[in-house]
C-alpha cells in the first residue's frame, strides 16, 4: 500500500467517528489521485506518516466532537494537506493540529475545561483549597506555583493560561536553585 493510500485510509476511518459523536460533517475521498499524491508527497518531506495520522485524528476529534468548539469549514483530505497560513505561505494550517503542537484545550468548550479541570484535580488531589477556578485566579503565586508542580500536563496548560506569572517563577525559582561560585566559575 502507497504512503499516500495508507494516509487516505486512515482519514476516510475518521468518518466513524461520526457515529460516535453524531455529527455529519467529514468529507471522505474514494480514491487517491495525483492531487492527493502531489499533498502527501510534500508533506512527507517534513513529516512522517504517523505525524499526519496524528494530525487527521485530532483534527476529527475536535470537527465531530460535542466538547469542542470549531466552527470553521470542514475540510477536504486535499483541504487539510495544502491550505496555507494566510499570514505566513511556508506554513501549513494542518501542522497545528500535529502531536506535540495540538492543544486540545484551546478547543474546548468554556464548561468542558471547567469540567475537565475539576476531574483532573480530584484525581491528583489537588481539591478542595484549589477546586473554585476564581480561587486558583486569585490564591497567592506560592500556592498558584504548588498547585501547577502536582498538576498533570494538561493541568499545567490551563493554570498557565490561567496564571501566565507561574511559569516565570517556576523558571526564576529552579534557575535559583542551583547557585553558581561567580569566583570560581
Amino acid at each position: 500500500m502507497s504512503q499516500a493510500q495508507d494516509i487516505l485510509n486512515c482519514w476516510n476511518i475518521q468518518k466513524y467517528k461520526e457515529e460516535e459523536f453524531g455529527k455529519t460533517k467529514w468529507h471522505i475521498r474514494r480514491e487517491v489521485k495525483y492531487d492527493l499524491e502531489l499533498a502527501v508527497k510534500t508533506a512527507l518531506k517534513n513529516f512522517t506518516v504517523d505525524d499526519i495520522k496524528g494530525a487527521i485524528g485530532n483534527y476529527a476529534t475536535v470537527v465531530l466532537g460535542g466538547d469542542y468548539f470549531y466552527d470553521y469549514d470542514k475540510w477536504t483530505i486535499d483541504m487539510f494537506l495544502t491550505r496555507r497560513e494566510k499570514d505566513d505561505k511556508n506554513m501549513f494550517k494542518w501542522w497545528k493540529w500535529l502531536p506535540g503542537r495540538f492543544e486540545e484545550s484551546d478547543y474546548l468548550r468554556d464548561n468542558i475545561v471547567q469540567q475537565r479541570v475539576s476531574q483532573a484535580r480530584r484525581h491528583e488531589g489537588v481539591i478542595d483549597e484549589y477546586e473554585a477556578p476564581t480561587t486558583f485566579q486569585t490564591m497567592p503565586i506560592e500556592q498558584a506555583v504548588a498547585a501547577y508542580e502536582k498538576g498533570s500536563t494538561f493541568l499545567k496548560g490551563i493554570y498557565a493560561k490561567e496564571r501566565p506569572e507561574i511559569l516565570e517563577h517556576v523558571c526564576n525559582t529552579n534557575s535559583n536553585s542551583a547557585p553558581v561560585d561567580k569566583q570560581n566559575g
